[in-house]
């Protein structure tokens, strides 16, 4: 069109490209503008999304797949999915003012917390997580969530064991 706005199954479109229907891409991968892949397929309804997703508000909820030990979170941390093929270890941070309120929950995505537990540690000692030094998941698809309610003071608000 002379716009240079493409239309596929409409006569009016109302972006560069308007799709009246539904997409199917043929290749793996929708890039970013640098050709990096931002959403991959894989060909068996699974999907990847590279970074983060952001909803609107401009909220952030980021789920991370721990694999390796020590796991040190940080403040991007929301939710951690801990691969329990070993034994994990969780370091929480130390305890900042802007940490109050902040919420985060950790949960054995493999299933095996029976036999490979998943150890929670406070930051620099000066903190505790209900009254104790660090908080163990031992219970197979166990998860905590844990707030961060004090200076000094991570509490668990939930937990299945």
């Amino acid at each position: 069109k002379e716009s240079g706005k493409i239309g596929i199954g409409t006569t009016s479109p109302s972006h560069l490209l308007d799709i009246d229907g539904d997409i199917r891409i043929r290749g793996n991968d929708i890039r970013d503008n640098s050709g990096n892949p931002a959403i991959s397929f894989d060909g068996s309804s699974n999907t990847t999304i590279a970074g983060n997703l952001s909803t609107s508000g401009g909220y952030i909820a980021q789920l991370d797949v721990v694999s390796s030990s020590p796991f040190a979170v940080t403040a991007a941390h929301h939710y951690l999915a801990v691969d329990t093929s070993a034994a994990r270890t969780i370091n929480l941070p130390a305890i900042s003012s802007g940490d109050i309120g902040r919420i985060l929950t950790i949960f054995d995505a493999a299933g095996n917390a029976n036999n490979q537990n998943i150890t929670i540690n406070v930051g620099d000692g000066g903190e505790d997580i209900s009254g104790g030094g660090n908080y163990v998941i031992n219970t197979p698809g166990g998860v905590v969530t844990i707030i961060c309610a004090a200076a000094d003071a991570w509490v668990i608000i939930n937990k299945i064991t």
